[in-house]
């Protein structure tokens, strides 16, 4: 199982922030996978 940070989900949801493309892409890969991921 993967715990993902808030601030992750932060990055992802926001498309102001530097960070967003790599961890948008980060989280849809890991929600496609057959890996359990816990959200906060």
């Amino acid at each position: 199982m993967i715990l993902v940070d808030a601030n992750l989900l932060i990055y992802a949801v926001n498309s102001d922030l530097p960070h967003h493309a790599r961890a948008r892409r980060w989280l849809e890969k890991q929600l496609s996978d057959a890996a359990f991921v816990g959200l906060p």
